[in-house]
């Protein structure tokens, strides 16, 4: 009786440590990156962009099917009417809020896109697009579903 408490206590002991490993691809930093190194990220994203689009999340992503989104405009890339979007690794942003309209940098393609990075550098990606998103682009809790804007 006493081996099987011991094990389980050990198992605990691990689980409890697994958090901390599991959040590897989380960036630390001692500081914030100054307006120059946010330039040169927004930069190297936008050049290394297989398409940028914004979009609505039509289909959540799923345990074993990417998201499907809705493009309203295209900014760069393949001018088609929806992305797939999955998930390579747990560091990927998911998208997982059915109606939630995005600016979306994707990468990859041209079957699956991944969405590789957070939102921390939107104002100089959108100076460097000539676009801002909360203008061209804004998304509101609540607002209605509306069909991309004709042609």
């Amino acid at each position: 009786m006493i081996r099987p408490l011991i094990v389980l206590a050990l198992l605990c002991a691990m689980e409890a440590a697994l958090p901390a490993a599991a959040r590897a691809c989380a960036v630390l930093t001692s500081r914030e990156p100054s307006i120059p190194e946010k330039r040169r990220q927004a930069r190297l994203l936008l050049s290394q962009a297989s398409a940028v689009v914004d979009g609505e999340i039509v289909r959540p992503l799923q345990r074993h099917q990417p998201a499907l989104v809705r493009a309203y405009r295209v900014l760069r890339g393949p001018g088609q009417a929806f992305f797939a979007v999955g998930q390579r690794t747990s560091c990927d942003n998911a998208l997982t809020r059915q109606g939630e309209r995005l600016r979306l940098i994707l990468v990859g393609g041209p079957d699956v896109y991944f969405l590789p990075v957070d939102y921390a550098n939107a104002e100089y990606e959108d100076r460097l697009l000539h676009s801002d998103r909360r203008k061209t682009w804004p998304f509101r809790p609540g607002d209605p579903v509306v069909g991309p804007p004709s042609h």
